[in-house]
């Protein structure tokens, strides 16, 4: 998969709402939560890949704020390049998602 042509040019154009039920929302919200949780929780397998592993974690915990974030405001699920969709199975895949993906 290759990240969308305008993925790293930011647009001043505001991100256009959500395209989601109210229902989807909260679904995506809660397994947002459920993954924070989990992440916040897990220890670390051993000593060599803490460092790895707490960096990738920050990585991730921040991204799940932000999407957290754009479901308050309403613009999840719209990438943050294009304004367009990310298709529905890339959030189920990866709810903390910003941007769609072209084949």
């Amino acid at each position: 998969m290759m990240p969308c042509a305008a993925e790293r040019t930011k647009s001043r154009v505001p991100v256009p709402k959500t395209y989601l039920s109210p229902k989807e929302l909260e679904e995506f919200k809660q397994e947002l939560l459920d993954v924070r949780r989990k992440l916040l929780e897990s220890g670390d397998a051993d000593r060599t890949s803490k460092v790895d592993n707490l960096s990738n974690k920050r990585g991730v915990l921040s991204e799940i704020d932000q999407a957290l974030q754009r479901i308050e405001t309403g613009t999840y699920g719209m990438c943050l390049a294009t304004h367009r969709a990310i298709p529905r199975t890339n959030l189920k895949g990866m709810p903390w998602a910003k941007y769609c993906y072209n084949d």
